[in-house]
């Protein structure tokens, strides 16, 4: 199927009544005394997801809705593993199954090691912990282990498609207000909870970046050398900056901070830019290196449909099908713009908590807009 019919087809699943049967499947595991809103409410979530993707994984996920903390949304932890590059290059190009798949596939690069700029490390030879970014091409084991979710690995074949094994434990606050039916709008005091599960299950399934790892741990007096940074996803390996592709062919940008560098998403190797990645919380803009940076988001994608077509199949290709694409999550629910709530730090234990002032929501659209926006786009794309 073509970029322009997926993406069609994708508004009007969403939208329409009715949803086609898909491969992928959920096991939400609810704990005791979950509301049964709150588990349809995950059901619906899920479903967004298989209503996208062919790959016949179930996918566990631990699901709760407790009283936590003051000022802490939810919780979100991941199961995660490493697997050495070549391995990795080969069960991609294994799944391949578009021009896409071909591309992603083919601009990675060659051998069993990848260089990659990088900065705030122990050895940097700008200074120890030095912000400024260096070529990474020693080849040791940051330069040759890539680091996935269960989720991602089930999709490529790399671990068993169905099992018990635990891929991801979410939990939302019940001290909060929630709207738990998106089709009649979000209630203004209240927050979108389809769309903010929808969100965080596209991290359990491999939208994360090791980036966030080394930017929340390089802070004076603690720096540490460049190979204990085992933790560059599958993501990462599409991620560049003008920078990095001067720097060689195919090398990625996988440093923190430095924002004034545009660091961007590209399925060739850098020579077309698909869509910014934010650049870290503390030393970057702000918000975690797995999210879309703020001022290129879905209202961007909106205005260009071709691109969000493109963008959907690329975001298939990268994380063997399973792969978070905030802008196409966004697109889908209209109705709450740029949902950004969890920190994702690619760590051995990825357990976290947002603040609510760490979420911008654009609530309220009516649906007039909402309609309107999709025609918009749907037109967009059927004369593309």
């Amino acid at each position: 199927m073509s970029n322009r019919r997926f993406f069609i087809a994708l508004l009007l699943t969403v939208f329409a009544a009715g949803q086609a049967e898909a491969a992928l499947t959920f096991n939400f595991n609810a704990a005791s005394g979950t509301p049964q809103n709150v588990i349809d409410g995950f059901a619906a979530a899920g479903q967004r997801w298989s209503a996208l993707f062919t790959d016949s994984v179930t996918v566990n996920v631990n699901i709760a809705f407790p009283s936590l903390g003051p000022g802490i949304l939810g919780s979100t932890s991941s199961t995660r593993g490493t697997i050495n590059y070549t391995s990795y290059k080969a069960a991609l190009t294994a799944d391949r199954k578009s021009a896409d798949d071909v591309t992603a596939a083919a601009s990675l690069q060659p051998g069993s090691t990848f260089n990659m700029l990088l900065n705030y490390t122990n050895n940097n030879p700008n200074g120890v912990g030095s912000a400024t970014a260096y070529l990474d091409n020693d080849g040791d084991a940051n330069n040759s282990t890539i680091r996935l979710t269960l989720a991602n690995a089930r999709a490529l074949g790399l671990f068993p498609a169905v099992d018990t094994s635990l891929d991801a434990s979410i939990s939302f606050s019940s001290n909060f207000a929630w709207d738990f039916d998106p089709s009649n709008g979000i209630d203004a005091s209240a927050f979108d909870f389809v769309g903010v599960a929808t969100h965080e299950i596209g991290h359990a399934l491999g939208f994360v970046s090791g980036v966030d790892t080394l930017d929340t741990n390089s802070t004076s007096p603690n720096f540490f050398n460049d190979n204990v940074f085992t933790y560059v996803s599958p993501l990462d390996l599409y991620r560049f900056s003008a920078s990095s592709t001067g720097a060689g062919s195919g090398v990625i940008d996988w440093t923190a901070g430095l924002n004034g560098v545009d660091r961007y998403f590209s399925i060739d190797g850098g020579a077309t830019k698909i869509a910014s990645f934010s650049t870290g919380q503390v030393h970057g803009d702000g918000r975690q290196a797995s999210h879309w940076k703020d001022n290129d988001g879905p209202a961007r994608i909106l205005r260009d449909g071709g691109t969000a077509a493109s963008l959907v199949g690329t975001g298939m290709t990268i994380c063997a099908g399973i792969m978070l694409v905030l802008k196409v999550n966004v697109i889908v629910q209209l109705t709450t713009l740029a949902i950004q709530i969890m920190q994702a730090m690619a760590a051995a234990v990825a357990t976290f908590g947002a603040s609510l002032s760490e979420i911008p929501i654009f609530q309220q659209i009516t649906r007039e807009i909402v309609s309107e926006l999709i025609q918009q786009v749907i037109s967009r794309l059927a004369n593309a």
